[in-house]
């Protein structure tokens, strides 16, 4: 069973203009399709990984922020 453009371009599309939305940083419109409870969520896994196999530099000249 073959499914037209027709069909599924009307059904999809909302779906992307949706996730349209505007960075809050850079002002810029952009393509976002994870939600910012989500990112937060990726970002403090991704960290506690990073921490747990690498680790944290004492040079103070690497750390400047």
């Amino acid at each position: 069973m073959k499914i037209s453009k027709q069909i599924i371009a009307p059904i999809i599309l909302p779906f992307f203009l949706i996730s349209c939305t505007k960075a809050p940083v850079t002002g810029r419109e952009q393509f976002i399709m994870v939600n910012p409870v989500e990112e937060i969520q990726l970002g403090i896994k991704s960290a506690k990984d990073i921490l747990s196999k690498e680790r944290v530099s004492k040079d103070q000249r690497l750390i400047i922020w």
